[in-house]
């Protein structure tokens, strides 16, 4: 029953933190991130080395994303517990997910001669 309780206390404590703090947050002052009080932190990740036409291409992009987002989580919430950064980390992953839909359907040509050829990962 104490174990239910702490639980119960720490997922609301949870939710709460994901819920207020990004009210709280500096607006960011970056030309790709649109000014938005909501953003905590953001980052980069490249893929102009990766074949996004082949699944190990897309998988890697994935894995990009994922250890960005986890890194950025972590250091956005550095005591938080499992599920606040687990939320963290999925909330900005589907974030990225259109940029990533998007640069899938460019042709490979495109994707090695742009100079932009990263996703933006953003925690809110």
């Amino acid at each position: 029953m104490i174990h239910r309780t702490i639980w119960m206390f720490v997922a609301g404590c949870a939710a709460l933190a994901a819920n207020i703090l990004p009210m709280h947050a500096a607006t960011a002052q970056n030309e790709d991130v649109a000014a938005s009080p909501a953003i905590l932190a953001h980052t980069f990740v490249s893929y102009r080395d990766i074949d996004l036409s082949s699944a190990t291409g897309k998988v890697e992009l994935d894995r990009r994303i994922k250890t960005a987002s986890l890194r950025l989580c972590s250091k956005v919430w550095p005591h938080g517990v499992g599920p606040l950064i687990w939320s963290c980390r999925d909330r900005a992953i589907a974030d990225a997910h259109a940029q990533v839909t998007a640069a899938v359907d460019q042709p490979t040509a495109i994707q090695s001669a742009s100079n932009t050829a990263r996703i933006q990962v953003v925690i809110r």
